[in-house]
Formats: structure tokens, sequence, C-alpha cells
């Protein structure tokens, strides 16, 4: 079994070089756009984490004004 393609002509070569390099200038769009949401996501994060840092700490500042204590009962 064999399988046959028609002839291209010479313009429809240069309509095939066209069409695949707007697919490769799609492509490398596509990449700078996920490099850049890869980039935010990354800053995000680290504002995120220090925000949690921060509230951490006032959490423990607020823990540490008034301690508790356990008596114990006797039996």
């Amino acid at each position: 079994m064999a399988i046959n393609f028609t002839d291209l002509s010479d313009n429809q070569k240069l309509d095939v070089a066209d069409l695949i390099q707007k697919l490769e200038s799609i492509d490398g769009a596509l990449a700078d756009i996920q490099t850049e949401r890869a980039a935010a996501q990354s800053e995000w994060s680290v504002r995120e984490q220090e925000l949690n840092a921060e509230k951490n700490t006032l959490k423990q500042n607020m823990r540490n004004i008034r301690k508790p204590t356990l008596e114990v009962a006797k039996i």
C-alpha cells in the first residue's frame, strides 16, 4: 500500500511556506505568554508568602499578650 500526494505548484509551495512561518510565529507568541504567566505567578506566590508570614507574626504577637495557665485539680 502506498500513499500518493499530488504535486504542488510554485504558488502552493509559497503559500505553504507562508503558513508554516505564521504557525511558528503564533507558537512563539504562545510561549511568550506562558513565560509571562509563570513569572507573574511566581511573583504572586512570593507576595502571598510574605503576607502569610506577617499574618503569622501578628497572630503570635497576639497570643503572647495573654498566656493561659492550667490548674491541675487535686484528686
